[in-house]
């Protein structure tokens, strides 16, 4: 999995006219393939990627058995399930994710994801505004 970070400005303005409303988001390569898995806990592993100030991607894989840590944050959390499926939960209500679905959640909102499943399940995570609490784990490729 690749992941371009490009911002694009706005449409018929010239260059110099164009709003710079995110100045360090510069045009880089992360490729995800090349990133050591870092163990979060017991059958949680992921790789993450920080663009910017604005925004953190997270390349997850939740393998069944693992435990469940619900949780909320000060940041948007959009999960687009790109293998498998889970079962996510929103407060308490739980939805079954399967390939090729994304669900957000809202700031300070409790939400975990739990796989019941009989085979790993890999997410993509975005946060916005950047989720301090992966700060750590800047790894940009130019």
């Amino acid at each position: 999995l690749v992941v371009l970070s490009l911002f694009q400005p706005e449409e018929g303005l010239e260059k110099s006219q164009r709003p710079d409303p995110y100045p360090d988001i510069h045009p880089y390569v992360f490729d995800f393939a090349v990133k050591e898995w870092e163990i979060v806990r017991d059958k949680v592993r992921r790789k993450v990627y920080q663009g910017s100030d604005h925004f953190t991607i997270a390349y997850t894989e939740l393998y069944p058995g693992h435990e469940p840590k619900p949780h909320d944050h000060a940041d948007v959390q959009a999960v687009l399930t790109l293998k498998n499926k889970t079962t996510y939960f929103i407060g308490d209500e739980p939805l079954d994710l399967h390939e090729n679905v994304l669900i957000a959640s809202a700031p300070w909102v409790r939400h975990n994801s739990h796989n019941t499943f009989k085979a790993p399940v890999t997410d993509l995570e975005i946060f916005w505004p950047k989720r301090a609490a992966l700060a750590e784990a800047i790894n940009i490729q130019k």
